[in-house]
């Protein structure tokens, strides 16, 4: 039986970075995908990086949300990621149409792709510091990941500044369902295997985001928050 403490204890050793300090605001929140349920639905961990990612952008302390996901492929409800996500911040908030300062990124599909293709939409908008959103046994990846995207875009755009948020462990529901146990476990000894696997490739590999160009994408919306 998986012990709850093991799996918390294990995640804990992945979350490591810069996170954004107290009375600190970024100029955009980066809420990074996951897999989605069968249904097309936001998965547990899913569902923490939305809501953590709202908190900021609630709290004045994100002054943007760019949620960033492909199509995860098979049948989803033929629906990204990034929108899922949005939907879900949207029933949270209780709002009928997004605000104008969340955006949408598409195109990527992998941790690689969410930062190369979110350092490219940050440039544009000529934002200059911005937090990822993600659950902590995903943090030290994202963070390195996006450390190095950064370095490897514009010149003018290197001194960008990255910073994680808190999402706590034990927003993982680890004391509910054995099964969500043992996907929570799962998810720490694949990040293992994602991390040997980024460093052994030195960061390096041809993107989507590299191939063809990145879309903007922004919903209609009736105010600004």
């Amino acid at each position: 039986m998986l012990n709850s403490r093991i799996i918390e204890w294990q995640h804990r050793l992945l979350a490591k970075g810069h996170f954004l300090p107290d009375n600190t605001h970024a100029d955009v929140a980066v809420v990074l995908g996951y897999t989605l349920d069968r249904d097309g639905r936001p998965s547990p961990p899913l569902e923490q990086r939305v809501e953590a990612g709202l908190r900021l952008f609630e709290e004045g302390r994100a002054e943007n949300l760019l949620f960033s996901g492909g199509h995860p492929g098979g049948d989803r409800h033929y629906r990204s990621e990034a929108e899922v996500m949005q939907q879900y911040a949207m029933q949270l908030s209780n709002m009928t149409s997004p605000p104008n300062r969340w955006f949408l990124e598409e195109n990527s599909r992998s941790t690689r792709e969410n930062a190369l293709c979110s350092v490219r939409i940050i440039a544009q908008h000529r934002w200059q510091s911005l937090v990822i959103v993600t659950n902590s046994f995903h943090q030290l990846r994202s963070f390195l990941t996006f450390q190095c995207a950064v370095r490897q875009s514009q010149p003018h755009h290197r001194q960008m500044k990255v910073w994680l948020a808190h999402v706590p462990v034990d927003e993982l529901g680890l004391k509910g369902m054995s099964l969500q146990k043992v996907y929570s476990s799962w998810d720490f000894y694949r990040e293992l295997i994602a991390l040997l696997y980024y460093w052994l490739r030195g960061w390096l590999c041809q993107s989507a985001c590299l191939q063809r160009p990145v879309v903007l994408k922004q919903a209609p919306h009736a105010e600004s928050v």
